[in-house]
């Protein structure tokens, strides 16, 4: 965490620098690549690019323009001002820019140079204007406004004097103030700021030396704003070196009473604490870390609250910041113990409520804690799904699905009052599914025996077993005996249906219907049935060949071999007499 603080203090420094593609290089390193921070800082940097290429684009460098809004797409692809941006900027260099606009569009950027003081870059605009043949008027007007400004530049230098001769030397930087924003080159050319700094360093250093440190500080940052020469002022510099050596006394000993919130508190207060050569330059990293600290502790981050503890400690090297670290990660042992006994008893004895009681002690305690948090909300649930898994349960009990309905409380049953309502579901599940298999073991016998041969038999195991499965319907064992049980009556109707074919000399139907009957085979519980069944028809219509050929209708006898050679009868002996009446049919017609 620490390298992702410097990565994105140094893209910052960067950003602010303008030095965009450089803070860009810094944001793409993989420590703060993707961290939210990050990313808003990065959107920062590509609208600062942007409007880069924008100002390329009015001064007329449309290359350098297009440069760098493709370098934001390249970043951001889709960023709607910057596909819009190259588009322009690519039928601009396709189909070129009037010379005019290009005036005119540098005019503009000459008036806003101008209104920021830059007068010297205002007038070079406008020569490049007036060399592109920018309106007249637009050049006027730009032309005017240099000249006002710089006349009002003067005016206010010579208030600045006057103000510094009267003794008035806050109302001289005032006024030299207003005149570097009119002109700066021309306020920079004066000699009033070192006149103006040395007296007001001076007036700073007296309030700072008799005890009025929080309005001399203040004094300090104001003046700054309006005149940085006033650093350079010796007698102001050791002041304010006086009273950052009393700040950083104040400070350290805050910090060794174990005043930490006060300290840190006081540290952001601090109106003039700028790292930069002075005495509480050290601090400033240090106390950026025990802030860092005290926020994560507050947030019940104890890990990472005694991480910046050590470092806040090293850097300060306070005895006092180690020994609550070390608090710290005893206090993150103990609450983890009473975590991993919370999940013991949720995960091994399925005693949600006692440990979500168990979690609730801990955060009484430390109402912070992040991990103690998140352990509840999932103890929470863990409570909610017990509930939700046992109204699931009675809802597919009622469906019939008793073996998912027993699945999904199985694991709820355990000993303990917390278990009692799911052993009870499971008690009265068992008891139907056991009604269930009875039922299914009292039809099978029924299958295998003889009063089931028929189809009236059939029929009456079927519609026990239909009636079994209205109440259990995912009885696999028996939803496969009662498919069984429907194929075998498919087969006894198909076998009627062949007999009737064969009485009726249908002989292509006949054997159309044998042939589907052996087909159900391999989903019948037990074929012999249905074998015998079609061993007895073949016998019958052999018996008819054989009154045929010696009848001599040998046609007829044909259709009927031929209906029963359709059958795989193999070593049968029916096949051996099917073979026999094949070859008399073969003598009869030679």
């Amino acid at each position: 965490m620490f390298d992702r603080f410097v990565r994105l203090a140094q893209a910052r420094r960067l950003h602010a620098e303008r030095r965009h593609d450089e803070a860009l290089r810094k944001l793409r390193d993989p420590v703060v690549k993707d961290h939210r921070r990050a990313e808003e800082l990065r959107s920062r940097v590509l609208d600062a690019i942007l409007e880069r290429a924008r100002r390329r684009r009015d001064a007329g460098v449309l290359d350098a323009a297009l440069g760098d809004a493709r370098q934001v797409l390249v970043e951001c692809p889709g960023h709607p001002g910057a596909e819009a941006l190259e588009q322009e900027l690519e039928a601009e260099l396709a189909d070129g820019v009037s010379r005019r606009d290009q005036g005119r569009k540098i005019l503009e950027k000459g008036r806003e140079a101008a209104m920021e003081g830059d007068l010297g870059a205002a007038e070079a605009m406008l020569a490049t204007a007036g060399r592109l043949s920018a309106g007249a008027d637009d050049l006027l007007r730009l032309s005017s406004l240099i000249s006002e400004r710089r006349a009002l530049a003067t005016t206010r230098i010579g208030e600045a004097r006057a103000a510094l001769a009267a003794g008035d030397y806050e109302g001289a930087a005032s006024r030299l103030a207003d005149a570097r924003g009119l002109d700066r080159r021309a306020a920079a050319n004066v000699d009033v700021p070192a006149q103006i700094a040395e007296s007001l360093g001076k007036k700073v250093a007296g309030m700072l030396d008799s005890g009025q440190t929080e309005s001399g500080l203040e004094f300090v940052v104001r003046l700054r704003c309006m005149l940085p020469e006033i650093d350079g002022v010796g007698a102001l510099r050791k002041a304010l070196a006086r009273v950052r050596k009393n700040q950083s006394d104040r400070l350290r000993t805050l910090l060794e009473t174990g005043e930490l919130e006060r300290a840190v508190d006081l540290w952001r207060s601090l109106p003039d604490r700028d790292p930069a050569a002075t005495t509480l330059a050290p601090l400033s990293e240090a106390f950026d870390e025990l802030q860092r600290a005290l926020e994560f502790e507050r947030g019940g981050e104890f890990c990472e609250a005694a991480v910046h503890f050590e470092r806040a400690a090293r850097d300060l090297d306070l005895v006092s910041l180690q020994r609550r670290a070390a608090r710290l990660r005893s206090l993150v042992d103990e609450i983890e113990a009473g975590l991993r006994r919370a999940r013991r008893l949720a995960a091994e004895e399925g005693r949600l409520v006692d440990a979500r009681n168990q979690v609730l002690e801990i955060l009484e305690r430390h109402p912070g804690h992040v991990s103690a948090r998140r352990e509840l909300a999932r103890l929470e649930q863990g409570v909610q799904d017990r509930e939700a898994r046992i109204a699931e349960a009675r809802s597919l009990a009622r469906d019939g699905a008793l073996d998912e309905a027993i699945a999904r409380v199985l694991s709820l049953a355990v000993p303990g009052p917390e278990g009692e309502e799911a052993r009870v579901l499971l008690r009265d599940l068992q008891r139907r599914a056991e009604v269930t298999r009875q039922g299914v073991a009292q039809v099978l016998r029924s299958l295998h025996g003889r009063e089931s041969a028929s189809r009236e038999g059939l029929a009456h195991c079927i519609r026990r077993l239909e009636l079994l499965e209205r109440e259990h319907r995912d009885h696999q064992e028996l939803h496969d005996l009662l498919e069984a049980a429907k194929v075998e009556l498919q087969g006894v109707d198909l076998l009627d249906a062949a007999r009737d074919a064969l009485q009726g000399e249908r002989y292509e139907e006949f054997a159309d219907r044998l042939g589907v009957v052996q087909g159900l085979a391999p989903s019948l519980l037990r074929s012999d049935r249905l074998e015998a069944r079609t061993l007895d028809l073949l016998e019958i219509a052999l018996d008819r060949a054989e009154s045929a050929m010696r009848a001599g209708r040998v046609a007829r006898a044909e259709r009927l071999l031929c209906a029963c050679s359709a059958l795989a009868t193999g070593g049968s002996p029916l096949g051996g007499r099917r073979t026999a009446l094949e070859s008399e049919l073969t003598v009869r017609r030679g």
